[in-house]
């Protein structure tokens, strides 16, 4: 290889001795592998040798079960004869069971077809009573219809329940005359119809009853204004009855027919049941204002009786008279008088008196100034002997009060809510 290149020739040298080293180490590793197959080759013949010892073991296992296995057969076959003769003892048992429950499954069978016999018959009977009640409903109804007051129904706005009755009774009759509607169905109908007579009885009773005592719970309002107005002790008020007498005579009859006019014969009205609360209502209504009027009537009698019996005191003017008409003649109690309206002590009294130059005539208003007149002419103006309570110029303006309350009153578009003329609230 001298003809060779150095530069080759270390090349070829150093493959060539990798080349080596590369089969000495292949050869080490074939030797370790050769080692390793070897102990496995020892471990698998001990596993062998366990595997024959198991194998040894696991035979003299089977054999003894196999001893134990036929041991176990034999009992088990006498086991099975014993069930075979405990089958045939019980299927003998149940046999004898069938026949017995087959004959008293019999016998109920016939008791139960009896009992639907019984209860065919019994339903049958509760139909014919049922028809026969639905029937007797109807003819209750029928019976209650014609006994209503028609016009005293329609009066107490129960009209169209009365046309809702009869036709659920017409109805019921249809329904009992087509034959095919069920018994029960047939007595819901008649009851229904029945309930709804019985029901607007009921309703026109109680309304009739409910109208009757407002009637004679306002003609007692009525009897107690009347009280109130003649002066009787209530309300915490004294027997007044001399004093309304005295002063109160006029308004008293106006006051009494307003009353009579506006509670009592008003409260006649009750009689339909539409537009009751309302006419209700302005009875309360007007019951509470003439009772309000009465009352405040009532309180200023005491002041207007002393101004009636203050306001006849000429003493007062008396000096006056004399200086210009002279010496006037003095009766007292006896002086010549009288009222403009007699029956009126609030109205104007006269005095007539005898003086040096003729006869006076005195005017004593209620409240307002006294005048004296000589020969038909106003010669003297006096102002009252004492200023005017406002309690007896209420009085004095009452009878106006009250006839305009009674005119007000009589409007048929009142309203409760409204303030009357003279200025009180309703």
């Amino acid at each position: 290889m001298s003809f060779l290149p150095a530069e080759v020739r270390d090349q070829a040298l150093r493959k060539l001795e990798s080349a080596v080293d590369e089969r000495d180490r292949q050869l080490s590793r074939l030797q370790g592998s050769v080692h390793d197959l070897r102990r496995e080759i020892g471990r698998t013949e001990g596993d062998l040798q366990r595997q024959q010892a198991l194998l040894d073991r696991l035979g003299g296992e089977l054999r003894q079960a196999g001893r134990d296995l036929d041991r176990e057969r034999e009992q088990a076959m006498r086991r099975l004869e014993q069930l075979r003769r405990r089958a045939e003892q019980q299927h003998q048992e149940l046999h004898a069971a069938l026949q017995e429950a087959e004959l008293r499954h019999r016998q109920e069978w016939e008791a139960l077809h009896g009992q639907i016999r019984q209860l065919a018959q019994t339903r049958e009977e509760r139909e014919r009573r049922t028809r026969q009640a639905a029937a007797a409903s109807q003819e209750r109804a029928a019976a209650e219809l014609a006994g209503l007051d028609r016009q005293e129904v329609e009066r107490l706005d129960l009209r169209g329940d009365l046309a809702a009755a009869e036709l659920q009774l017409a109805s019921a009759r249809a329904a009992a005359a087509g034959g095919q509607t069920p018994p029960a169905e047939l007595l819901a109908a008649a009851h229904g119809a029945e309930e709804a007579v019985l029901l607007i009885r009921a309703t026109v009773e109680s309304r009739r009853a409910y109208l009757e005592n407002l009637r004679e719970h306002f003609a007692g309002e009525a009897v107690w204004l009347e009280a109130l107005l003649r002066g009787d002790a209530m309300l915490g008020l004294p027997d007044q009855a001399e004093e309304v007498k005295l002063l109160l005579a006029p308004e008293r009859e106006v006051m009494q027919a307003l009353v009579a006019r506006q509670v009592g014969a008003a409260a006649g009205g009750l009689q339909r049941w539409n537009g009751h609360g309302a006419l209700l209502a302005r009875l309360s209504a007007v019951r509470d204002l003439l009772a309000s009027e009465l009352l405040a009537a009532r309180k200023h009698l005491p002041a207007g009786v002393a101004h009636e019996r203050a306001r006849y005191d000429l003493s007062a003017i008396w000096d006056d008279l004399e200086l210009r008409f002279g010496t006037i003649r003095y009766r007292g109690a006896l002086t010549p008088g009288t009222w403009a309206v007699e029956s009126d002590r609030k109205t104007t009294y006269f005095y007539f008196l005898e003086s040096e130059h003729g006869e006076l005539r005195v005017e004593v208003p209620w409240t307002s100034d006294v005048l004296v007149h000589h020969e038909g002419r106003v010669v003297q103006r006096h102002p009252p002997a004492q200023p005017p309570d406002p309690a007896a110029l209420a009085l004095g303006g009452l009878e106006r009060r009250w006839r305009q309350l009674a005119r007000w009153l009589d409007n048929p578009n009142w309203n409760p809510d409204w303030q009357h003329p003279g200025g009180g609230a309703s």
